[in-house]
């Protein structure tokens, strides 16, 4: 039987440790949070009968905490802690949980780095040595170094530096087709919002194995770590058995949350020509938001499922001009910005951005009845109920809160109350606030050149080049029968 550094077996349950705190109960789970002395949080979900744990390790760590000359460093740190630890060689850090039937891996983003492992219940203790040795016992070989680093040019495609910067000036100066981008750059004047998380060929060669260490040491301590271990175990066992895996580590300086930033709320609108190889435009609209902590998100996610069912009534099944709409937030813990997207041909982009703005009019004006509500809310719920049957899924979800909200003596919102309790006045006053057409804003992508626009001129070439090639073969038969 495997036995972990903690000296635990799995499955063993340790005794004299009770809870002295309740559950907080949500409506479909029951929530326990405890810190251990060197700041290392964990929130537990017992599932009793899944059969399974997840444990999630969440460090906020990523392009937010970077700079544009090691932009790059957290998504290259991901990638070294996989290259061997203390126990383990590269090639074994996964395979130890392979062997057992598990599941591991790792993202970084733009406010986030995180490492999971989905494994059977009896292997919570070996779940926590394993995130034990990649969160603070990664070797970060030198051996490795630059092998990784060249794994991640790969990634991002090989060294395209000069075709990026490229890309990006056509982009800023409006003859490009990323409408997303165009939308970032006036809503979030803030250079690491425009960073990619995977970096540049520049900020990438600039990381020194040094700087990585470095880096390692400052962001990868227990008191900027959260734990959260979802699944068919006991709470207890839990908090006992993290107290003995990590409790030696030593707290590191306290980090101070990168400066919020300043939305633009003023409306705009952008006109995008970049070239297609189709007849077909993109149109993007929407407003700005606030932060993901925002009390009224729960608000803004059931308007996005009430506008984005009235699109694809309208627009895809009546109308037949678009395949697809998307109605989505993006929020952040500075900000945040409401989405309505699509691409349809040229012809039929006026018709479709009247149609949207039709229905943004219609929920500021009150104008939507009491069913269209119901089943956004309803909708909403069910969505949710099939994902939190899974235990890493729903670990991913606490994760959104666990990363906003650092006081764990405040309760955390209640999802299904606050989906349920939205009414029809307070989805009115909502889009009155945020989606008002005094707030909005749209970037259309129209093409400047198309396959349509393209017709005449490749027709009269193709003509240009056939006479060109009978005078040739005309020239040169005159040649031959001259001799």
């Amino acid at each position: 039987m495997w036995r972990g550094s903690s000296g635990y077996r799995a499955g063993y349950v340790p005794t004299g440790m009770l809870l002295q705190q309740q559950p907080e109960k949500h409506a479909f789970f029951e929530l326990y949070r405890h810190t251990l002395s060197n700041g290392l949080r964990i929130w537990c979900v017992p599932r009793a009968g899944s059969q399974t744990v997840a444990l999630l390790a969440q460090l906020p760590v990523g392009v937010q905490t970077e700079t544009e000359h090691n932009n790059g460093i957290s998504h290259f740190l991901e990638h070294m802690v996989f290259t061997g630890t203390e126990r383990w060689s590269e090639s074994e850090v996964t395979d130890v949980v392979r062997r057992r039937g598990g599941e591991c891996n790792a993202q970084t983003s733009r406010e986030e780095t995180d490492y999971y492992i989905h494994v059977g219940a009896d292997d919570l203790a070996f779940g926590l040595d394993w995130l034990d040795q990649i969160l603070f016992k990664a070797t970060l070989s030198g051996e490795k170094f630059e092998k990784e680093r060249q794994v991640i040019i790969n990634e991002k495609g090989g060294e395209n530096d000069y075709i990026r910067q490229a890309w990006e000036w056509i982009e800023d100066h409006n003859l490009g087709w990323s409408t997303t981008r165009a939308v970032r750059r006036r809503l979030l004047p803030r250079e690491d919002f425009l960073l990619p998380v995977i970096g540049s060929d520049k900020s990438l060669q600039q990381i020194s194995q040094a700087a990585l260490r470095a880096y390692y040491h400052t962001h990868y301590v227990p008191n900027n770590l959260t734990l959260l271990v979802v699944g068919d175990v006991s709470p207890d066992d839990v908090f006992a058995l993290t107290e003995a895996q990590f409790g030696a580590h030593s707290a590191g300086p306290s980090r101070a949350r990168p400066a919020s930033v300043d939305m633009n709320t003023a409306p705009f609108h952008i006109h995008l020509h970049g070239p297609t190889p189709t007849n077909r435009g993109q149109l993007l609209m929407g407003s700005a938001l606030g932060p993901a902590d925002h009390p009224d998100r729960f608000g803004w996610w059931v308007i996005a499922e009430m506008l984005e069912n009235a699109y694809i009534q309208e627009i895809r099944y009546q109308h037949g001009a678009s395949y697809d709409v998307q109605v989505y937030t993006m929020l952040y813990q500075d900000g945040g910005y409401f989405n309505i997207y699509t691409s349809a041909k040229v012809g039929d982009l006026e018709m479709v951005r009247q149609s949207i703005e039709k229905h943004l009019d219609r929920l500021v004006t009150g104008n939507f009845t009491s069913q269209e509500l119901a089943e956004a809310k309803a909708v909403l719920r069910g969505r949710a109920l099939l994902n939190l049957q899974d235990n890493l899924e729903l670990a991913w979800w606490l994760s959104t809160d666990s990363l906003l909200f650092r006081e764990d003596h405040l309760p955390l919102a209640d999802y299904f109350a606050e989906i349920d309790r939205l009414s029809a006045d307070g989805i009115q006053r909502l889009a009155q606030r945020y989606l008002s057409s005094d707030r909005r804003f749209s970037v259309q992508h129209r093409p400047a050149i198309t396959p349509k626009r393209l017709r005449p001129l490749a027709a009269a070439s193709a003509l240009g080049v056939a006479s060109a090639a009978m005078l040739f073969a005309h020239r040169r038969k005159g040649t031959v029968d001259a001799r």
